[in-house]
């Protein structure tokens, strides 16, 4: 049999959890109710299979993280830029 992943997360290692997420976000990946059944070698935990509606919620979950650290890099990178409040940019646009 062949199977194929689409799930393809930056390695964890990489990821700040606290820079990353704030305690509301955390407590919502602690909702996300999962039915894992296992599957065994030598009477050992090989592998975890969970319903696709789970993976689903998984991959959507990661996605908003890899999101949210991409945002907060961006802002850092930004944070000593000069701004333009709106105001300005319509006059300068003649709107």
């Amino acid at each position: 049999m062949n199977y194929e992943v689409e799930f393809k997360p930056k390695a964890l290692k990489d990821l700040d959890i606290e820079k990353m997420l704030t305690l509301k976000q955390l407590e919502e990946i602690s909702m996300i109710p999962l039915h894992p059944e296992f599957i065994t070698k030598n009477g050992k935990k090989e592998f975890a299979v969970i319903p696709y509606k789970e993976f689903e919620a998984l991959q959507e979950l990661i996605a908003d993280m890899e999101d949210l650290m991409d945002l907060r890099t961006a802002k850092e990178e930004d944070a000593n830029q000069p701004s333009v409040l709106l105001a300005d940019v319509k006059k300068m646009l003649g709107l």
